[in-house]
């Protein structure tokens, strides 16, 4: 397991100026990572996938680092679309919802929304 470990860390550099950048710049507010962070976790991705005997992915390690990467952020931003529009559905209900929890009716909002798009938060 050490091996693998160091494997990784010797692999990374090389492949991580091979990644295209992330494709907004606000991805790090939304999704609580650093663009450094998610490169970094599509490297690791990218490794694991290309570097197992044998290979689950065949192909260059950087375009499967850069499809993880662009993976990652398009989840982030469809998670943070959610967030907004439950929020958005939450104002416009104002006062109608006054006697219930804004929290729990906002987590309630976010799964429904959530549900009818196919996507798993």
């Amino acid at each position: 397991m050490r091996q693998r470990a160091e494997r990784r860390d010797e692999e990374q550099p090389a492949a991580a100026g091979l990644i295209a950048p992330l494709p907004s710049p606000t991805l790090a507010a939304v999704s609580g990572l650093t663009r450094d962070q998610i490169h970094r976790l599509a490297i690791a991705i990218a490794t694991d996938l290309c570097r197992n005997d044998p290979p689950v992915v065949r192909g260059e390690m950087s375009k499967v680092a850069a499809a993880a990467a662009n993976a990652i952020a398009a989840n982030f931003a469809e998670e943070a679309s959610i967030n907004r529009e439950a929020e958005k559905t939450l104002r416009a209900m104002g006062r109608q919802s006054a006697e219930l929890d804004p929290s729990r009716l906002l987590r309630g909002l976010r799964e429904r929304i959530a549900k009818q798009r196919g996507f798993v938060l």
